[in-house]
């Protein structure tokens, strides 16, 4: 199969981007909303820019299937958007302050609010998170309101709208309650399995929609079943779990400046991956002991990051999450041999080879 060059990818993915940027910051009825802190904190994440992976991915989908993408660019759009309020809602349960390396929303408006306020800090912390909250659900009533004009039958608007609701919606709802879930397990009653299992929820299934969707949109036909839909629908999900993998990779390894994020939040959080699992699972008795001392401390310092993840690594933890992101990410790869042979097949398997290798 060829594959489009990096240069490429890259150049096509800019194009995508910039045909995709006018309906993000459109918004649906976003920009229109009166509360000024409302609206800020339901347009923050859309002007401060992002890879864009879920769009370009169903516009390649799309493209890929015979489809115009000038007909897809609000379901791209909207996939975008459905992503958005999800990151909102979980900087307030993960008690995030930075993404990307700028104030998460709550923390945002709880900072505009003591300013322009004059609140005192529990009560901008209270209100931030509030307004927060109501500016998820704003972003997600757009991302719906997006997929309305769609340039398609209505049949097939409402059958987009009807899986983003009756299928993603509440299967993502699942995963992000099972991480909650996880997270207060003690490490030795969680399993990779469910680690997995959590995964695919919280990230592979809006990726799989996003595939589903824009070849639905080429087809005018939204059968799972139909044997190209359900190539790409698989291939996104398990390039999903590459994409979660990895990130979960560079949550130890990856460099602060480059990720826009603390490095070893995820170890002072004792967030439940598959490299932490497989390393206390593995890892000698002395190694598994200072493990379990010094993951899920909010204080540990940037010499007890080094030395959690010099016994992850020791322990052969990062060796595993990087075999798994290979195999979902190569896996995904062989599913794009079943459709048509164009070039936006090659971009395809650019686009799943980039999030298996990101760096950031």
């Amino acid at each position: 199969m060829n594959r489009a060059t990096l240069e490429e990818f890259w150049a096509e993915s800019e194009r995508l981007r910039d045909l995709v940027e006018p309906w993000l910051h459109r918004g649906g009825r976003l920009p229109l909303l009166r509360n000024l802190h409302l609206r800020s904190g339901a347009l923050a994440y859309q002007s401060g820019g992002g890879k864009r992976l879920r769009p370009i991915l169903l516009l390649l989908c799309n493209v890929v299937c015979g489809g115009n993408e000038q007909a897809a660019l609000p379901a791209a759009a909207a996939v975008e958007l459905f992503h958005t309020w999800t990151l909102i809602h979980d900087d307030i349960i993960d008690r995030d302050e930075l993404r990307r390396s700028k104030p998460t929303v709550h923390k945002l408006i709880s900072e505009k609010s003591c300013a322009e306020m004059g609140l005192d800090v529990p009560t901008s912390v209270h209100y931030g998170l509030s307004l927060a909250i109501l500016a998820g659900d704003a972003v997600h009533g757009a991302a719906v309101d997006l997929l309305t004009l769609v340039n398609t039958d209505d049949n097939l608007k409402l059958a987009l709208v009807r899986r983003m609701e009756r299928s993603l919606l509440p299967g993502l709802l699942d995963g992000e309650a099972e991480d909650i879930s996880l997270s207060l397990l003690p490490l030795e009653q969680v399993s990779e399995k469910q680690v997995l299992q959590m995964l695919y929820r919280k990230t592979a299934l809006l990726m799989g929609y996003c595939a589903w969707a824009g070849a639905a949109i080429a087809l005018g036909n939204p059968d799972l079943r139909h044997p190209w839909t359900m190539e790409l629908r698989r291939a996104a999900g398990e390039a999903g779990m590459a994409f979660q993998l990895r990130d979960d990779i560079l949550g130890i390894t990856g460099d602060e400046k480059t990720l826009g994020k603390p490095v070893g939040s995820d170890l002072r959080e004792g967030k439940r991956t598959v490299m932490l699992l497989h390393a206390l699972v593995n890892a000698g008795s002395s190694d598994r002991a200072r493990l379990l001392q010094l993951v899920g401390k909010d204080d540990l310092d940037a010499t007890g990051v080094a030395e959690a993840v010099t016994i992850i690594e020791r322990s052969g933890g990062l060796r595993r999450g990087k075999e798994l992101a290979d195999k979902y990410a190569q896996s995904a790869l062989a599913r794009l041999e079943h459709l048509p042979d164009n070039k936006a097949r090659g971009l395809l398997a650019a686009w799943c080879a980039y999030v298996v290798g990101r760096e950031y």
